[in-house]
Formats: structure tokens, C-alpha cells, sequence
């Protein structure tokens, strides 16, 4: 039982000081010793049964004194030990010394607000620093709280929420040449890779892709007769959104498109597939959208929905092997 400085019985766990503030004591859910203080004994009794409360409700943190700077050592060291290789740990250490540090470095964790990141993004945006720049101070500060929480040195993760918007106009997504022999190195022998293979030899706009027919290849002259495109939308008069064959998007994209051997063997691969898929029992055709070279496992066209879908499969198994910071973005069929 502890006593006043009068000598006043004042309850387990509570004491008061020389300096006269009264002060509680509890071990907490990570088993230390914590202290409450207060000016008066009511003060205290109400922080401590605050302080009980927040542990009971894991509302509470094993250190809320860690800095972001004490965190990003300890998250560097332990979370990305032998999981990173060292180029990509140079990489994380420029960019937290460059954009990060300098503005939350000294910041305890607890007090860093979503808020202020979001400010930080914007700032970085107005310094002419681009999408890929921004992304990465945002992954970055996103996985050091999502371990910080795991580790119960962070309540919650203010970055969880945040998003950066690539500018398209500003920023096209061209994909480097690593990227391209990743991408296809992975997609290799799955249902689609013709036609990914067939879209970046030729050049062809999504629509003309999805639009071609045998009689458009001339394996003799080599080349790709690209006279029409297919669309999936609702005009004037449909009850829904249904496919359309029709013109090419300018006059001038009436064209011959030469065939490399890649395209070549990559077009006879596909009529090779089509006249399987065709084939099947559960192979339902559109009328009219029979002959149509590339299509779904079911024979059905292709849309631009299904063929985004079909790149973010392979880009979300490149990434199972990539770490957060080295993620591969997705793209579309027109980049």
C-alpha cells in the first residue's frame, strides 16, 4: 500500500512523490513496469485506469519514445536482413536519406500523421520529383510502419491509405528492357502470351489486335493487314455494352504492318490454340465473330477489360519474387 507525504493510506500501486505528484504503477501487456502521474491522487487514479485500459485494448505500444530515424536502423537491419540484395539496399538508403530523413527523421513514430506525408508527397510534386520518386517514399514509409505495427512500436500505419496518382500525361509508362524480358520471360507458355508477344512486335493498337482474321496474315509477304478494329461498347440503340467490328481509328491506319520471325511464329502458335479452343464442347462463339484469331478460353473476343486483366496476372506473379520497393507497375496494352 502506498502513502502521501502526510502519511495518508493511498491505495495499491499508488505513492506519492517528494515533489508532491502522485504517481501509479502497472505492468503492462509487454510485461514493463509503466508510470502514471498526476497532480492530484483523482488525476492519477484516472491516467492509470486510462493506461489499464489502452493495454487491455492493445491501444498501447512497447516503446512510444522511438524515433523514425532509431526504427528505419532497426527495420533495415532486422526486417530486410538476407531479404534484399545490396543494390537494392543502397537504393533504400538514398531515398530515405534524400526525401525522408530530413523531415521526419527526429519525428517519433507516434507523432508522424498522415497528414504530413501526404504534405511531403505534394512537396516532392512541386520540386519536379515524379511518380516513380513519390511511389517510392510512399512504399518505403509504408512497409516501416506495417512492420513497426507487427513489432508493437506503432499503433497504426498513417501512410495505409495514401496513394500516389501517376500523371499519364506527364509520365508514359514505357516499359526498359529488363522489364520486357521479365515480363516475357514469365508470360512464356501461358494462354495469352501470343498475344502479347504478337502486340509488341507489331505495334498494333489493342483494337486491332483483338479485330484480326486469317485472311489478314500473309505469311508469304510477311506482313499483317490491318484493316479493322473490334470495340466493346454500348452505341445508339444497344440495350448494353456489346462488341462491334469496325474502321481502323484513322485512314492512315490502314496499313501493312511488317511480320518479324518472333510475330511470324508467334501468329502461328495462336492459329494452332484457336483451332483448339475451337474445338472444345464448352467453345460458345459470338455470331458473326467466328473467325477471330484471338480470343478467351471460351472463344469468345477479346476486350480491352480482359486484356488488362490478363498483363496484371503476369505483372502480380513478377512481383511475388520482388520486394515492395522494387515492385513491377502494371501497364496497359496501349503502352
Amino acid at each position: 500500500m502506498g502513502k502521501s507525504l502526510k502519511g495518508k493510506e493511498l491505495g495499491a500501486g499508488f505513492y506519492q512523490r517528494k515533489d508532491g505528484k502522485y504517481c501509479g504503477r502497472f505492468y503492462d501487456r509487454f510485461g514493463v513496469r509503466r508510470y502514471i502521474y498526476g497532480k492530484t491522487i483523482t488525476e492519477a487514479r484516472e491516467k492509470l485506469n486510462t493506461a489499464i485500459y489502452e493495454d487491455k485494448m492493445q491501444m498501447n505500444v512497447a516503446d512510444n519514445s522511438i524515433t523514425l530515424d532509431e526504427w528505419y536502423h532497426k527495420w533495415l537491419e532486422i526486417h530486410k536482413y538476407k531479404i534484399i540484395a545490396p543494390s537494392t539496399r543502397v537504393q533504400y538508403e538514398g531515398i530515405y536519406k534524400k526525401h525522408i530523413k530530413p523531415d521526419f527523421g527526429q519525428m517519433k513514430l507516434k507523432d508522424i500523421q498522415a497528414l504530413q506525408i501526404r504534405g511531403k508527397l505534394v512537396s516532392l510534386d512541386k520540386e519536379g520529383f515524379g511518380y516513380e520518386t513519390q511511389n517510392k517514399v510512399r512504399i518505403l514509409l509504408l512497409d516501416m510502419f506495417d512492420k513497426a505495427v507487427l513489432d508493437n512500436v506503432a499503433i497504426k500505419n498513417p501512410v495505409r491509405k495514401i496513394k500516389v496518382v501517376r500523371d499519364e500525361e506527364k509520365e508514359p509508362r514505357v516499359l526498359s528492357s529488363q522489364e520486357q524480358s521479365e515480363f516475357f520471360d514469365t508470360c512464356k507458355g501461358t494462354f495469352y502470351n501470343n498475344l502479347f508477344t504478337v502486340g509488341v512486335t507489331s505495334g498494333l493498337r489493342p483494337g486491332e489486335l483483338y479485330a484480326l482474321m486469317p485472311d489478314d496474315l500473309d505469311f508469304k509477304k510477311k506482313v499483317i493487314h490491318v484493316t479493322k478494329s473490334l470495340s466493346y461498347q454500348k452505341f445508339d440503340g444497344d440495350t448494353k455494352k456489346t462488341f462491334h467490328m469496325g474502321k481502323t481509328k484513322t485512314k492512315s491506319s490502314y496499313r501493312d504492318v511488317p511480320m518479324n520471325r518472333r510475330c511470324e511464329i508467334a501468329l502461328k502458335k495462336q492459329l494452332m490454340q484457336k483451332r483448339v479452343v475451337a474445338g472444345k464442347g464448352s467453345a460458345k462463339p459470338l455470331k458473326g465473330f467466328e473467325n477471330l484469331i484471338f480470343t478467351t478460353k471460351f472463344d469468345t473476343p477479346i476486350n480491352s477489360q480482359i486484356y488488362c486483366d490478363a498483363i496484371k496476372v503476369i505483372v502480380s506473379e513478377i512481383n511475388l519474387m520482388k520486394d515492395k520497393l522494387e515492385q513491377f507497375d502494371t501497364f496497359s496494352g496501349h503502352d
